[in-house]
C-alpha cells in the first residue's frame, strides 16, 4: 500500500504534466509573382491622306509643246509632300466626260476648280498657267486652292527673262515655293564669274559684294533672283538667275566697256572741218588775199554713220 500510492501519484503527475504536441497547419501555398505588364503599345499616327487634283497647265501657244513635261514637274514636286495622294491630269481627263474636259482646259476660277474637285472628291487643287508678258518674258503662275473651303491657300507668280531652256527649273522652284514651307526648302547659292576687279555686286537690289568676293552668295531661297553688277567705265549688267535647292548656280558676270557716244564723235568730226576752214581763211586774210572764197566740204554723215567720220581731220 505504501508503495502503490507513490507510484500512482508519480504516474498521474507525469501524465498531467505532459503537454500534447502542437498541431501546426500546413503553410499556405506560395503564389507565383505576376508577370510584368507589357509596355503600352506605341500608336503611330499616320498622316491623313489628302487627295490633290492636278489639272493640265494652261499654256500659251509658245509653250504648247512643253505643256505635259512642265505639268509633270509640278506633279513630281507635289508627290514629295507627305500625305498627298495625287490625281494627275491624265486621271482627271479619264474621269470627266468630253464636255467637262473642254471646260477644264479654261478653268482657272476658284469656284470652277472647287466644283470640279468636289466631283472628284479632291480636297486640294494645284492649278497653273504659263503665259507671256508684253515684252516677251515668260510668266509662271501656280495656285493652291482648298476646294472644300473654296479659298486660295497659296499663290506664286514668277516672271522669267532668262534663257528659255531654264524654264523647267523655274517651274520646279515655283512648285516648291507653292507646296513646301520655307524651312523645308534647302537654300541654294549663286557664284558669279568674270566680274571686273572693284565691281559692285547686288542681289535683288541688296549689296552682296563681300559675299561675292568670298566666293559665293549663299543662303538664297529657291526661285528666280536678279544679279546686278556695276563698275566704272563699264555698262551696268543685270542677270536673271534661277536658284535651285542645295545647288550653286553659276552665272557669267563679264561686262562691256562704255562705248564712245556716236553723237560726240559726229560733233567732233564736223568741228574739225569747220575749225580747219576758219584757220585757212585767217591765214589768207592776213597774207593780203582777202578776196579768196573758202569752201569747206562737210561730209554728209549723221550720228549713225560714224565710220565715215573717223578719217576727218587726219
Amino acid at each position: 500500500m505504501s508503495l502503490v500510492l507513490p507510484l500512482v501519484v508519480a504516474l498521474v503527475t507525469a501524465v498531467g504534466g505532459a503537454k500534447p504536441p502542437k498541431r501546426t497547419s500546413p503553410p499556405p501555398p506560395s503564389c507565383p509573382e505576376p508577370p510584368p505588364a507589357p509596355p503600352p503599345a506605341v500608336i503611330r499616327s499616320e498622316p491623313a491622306v489628302v487627295r490633290v487634283m492636278l489639272p493640265d497647265l494652261d499654256v500659251v501657244a509658245r509653250h504648247a509643246g512643253a505643256r505635259d513635261a512642265l505639268g509633270q514637274i509640278v506633279a513630281e514636286e507635289a508627290a514629295r509632300v507627305r500625305g498627298y495622294q495625287l490625281l494627275s491630269a491624265a486621271e482627271v481627263r479619264a474621269v470627266v466626260d468630253q464636255e467637262a474636259n473642254k471646260q477644264l482646259a479654261g478653268c482657272d476660277e476658284t469656284s470652277c476648280l472647287a466644283e470640279l474637285a468636289e466631283a472628284l472628291d479632291a480636297e486640294l487643287v494645284v492649278s497653273g498657267r504659263i503665259a507671256e508678258t508684253p515684252d516677251g518674258a515668260s510668266l509662271v503662275s501656280l495656285t493652291l486652292v482648298n476646294a472644300r473651303a473654296i479659298v486660295v491657300v497659296n499663290r506664286v507668280n514668277v516672271v522669267w527673262r532668262g534663257p528659255e531652256n531654264r524654264l523647267p527649273d523655274v517651274v520646279r522652284t515655283s512648285a516648291q515655293r507653292l507646296l513646301l514651307p520655307g524651312k523645308e526648302r534647302a537654300p541654294g547659292a549663286v557664284v558669279i564669274t568674270g566680274v571686273p576687279e572693284g565691281a559692285r555686286v547686288l542681289l535683288d537690289g541688296v549689296e552682296r559684294t563681300n559675299d561675292h568676293r568670298n566666293g559665293r552668295i549663299g543662303g538664297l531661297d529657291v526661285g528666280v533672283h536678279e544679279v546686278s553688277v556695276e563698275a566704272a567705265d563699264k555698262l551696268p549688267l543685270t542677270i536673271p538667275v534661277v536658284v535651285l535647292s542645295g545647288i550653286d548656280s553659276v552665272v557669267e558676270g563679264a561686262m562691256e566697256d562704255v562705248p564712245v557716244a556716236a553723237a560726240w564723235l559726229w560733233a567732233g568730226g564736223i568741228g574739225a572741218v569747220v575749225a580747219g576752214a576758219a584757220m585757212t581763211g585767217t591765214v589768207l586774210y592776213f597774207s593780203g588775199r582777202g578776196d579768196i572764197e573758202i569752201k569747206a566740204a562737210v561730209p554728209s554723215a549723221g550720228v549713225n554713220n560714224v565710220e565715215s567720220l573717223r578719217g576727218i581731220g587726219k
